[in-house]
């Protein structure tokens, strides 16, 4: 809905003649307010242009706002506080991190956003919507670990064909984290672009290990576990013991 001024001249006009013909002592009060309906229905008509299409669009802008996870909202106005230009239409409706972690009974994948360097690896995920006007095309999207001293420690770029509606996009390379010292903890920054435009700052923490943080526990626990690996898995059997013994009895 937009207002066209360049109308209200004339209507000015006749809006004065119709307050002259209300104003007149032999008017009729019905038809004086019947002349008075119809002038506000023709200065509506007149001055105000009605957009459909873009109060559709509105709409839909609206409900695709109303999908967006506290994280990718978060992130999409961190984006904006930087002054990035956010891209038109594709909209960032969720984003995180996705860890690994090889325990005794398999591997172990959890959604955080505090990590440790005991974990295997990390690597990011985001949903994006894309409008039907936006698909049918591939895109660069490119994923960056940014760490607290604003060096880049981890780049993915892919190239993404974009479908009408939601799309889900994980890397297939993680970031090491466990035993990787190039990686110093503190608050880091997640990014996402899509053709070369920021559409999310995401930030997240890595704590250090425990071997950084407890060296001396960490060092007993390593013995512990050479002690334990070096030890037999179970006690020789008697027929083990007679087939050794014979076996020096032949050499001799």
């Amino acid at each position: 809905m937009q207002i066209r001024p360049r109308n209200t001249g004339w209507l000015a006009a006749i809006g004065a003649m119709v307050g002259v013909a209300a104003l007149s002592p032999t008017a009729d009060p019905l038809g004086i307010g019947l002349l008075l309906a119809v002038f506000g229905t023709a200065a509506v008509a007149t001055l105000v242009e009605f957009r459909p299409a873009r109060l559709v669009e509105r709409s839909r802008s609206s409900l695709t706002a109303l999908r967006m996870s506290p994280e990718a909202r978060e992130a999409v106005e961190r984006a904006k506080r930087r002054g990035s230009g956010l891209h038109s239409s594709v909209v960032l409706l969720d984003v995180g991190l996705i860890t690994s972690h090889e325990t005794p009974d398999g591997l172990v994948m959890r959604r955080g956003r505090d990590l440790s360097k005991d974990d295997d690896g990390v690597r990011p995920f985001a949903v994006l919507h894309v409008p039907p006007e936006d698909a049918e095309r591939t895109a660069i999207v490119r994923f960056e670990f940014i760490d607290r001293d604003g060096r880049q420690q981890y780049v993915h770029e892919m190239n993404a064909y974009l479908r009408d509606g939601e799309m889900n996009l994980l890397p297939d390379r993680q970031m090491p984290l466990f035993e990787n010292q190039g990686l110093p903890p503190g608050e880091w920054d997640l990014r996402i672009h899509v053709d070369n435009r920021l559409i999310g700052a995401y930030g997240f923490m890595i704590a250090p290990s425990l071997e950084d943080r407890f060296p001396r526990a960490a060092r007993e626990r390593a013995e512990r576990r050479l002690s334990a690996e070096t030890k037999p898995d179970e006690p020789l059997r008697l027929e083990d013991l007679l087939r050794e013994q014979s076996q020096r009895q032949g050499k001799q």
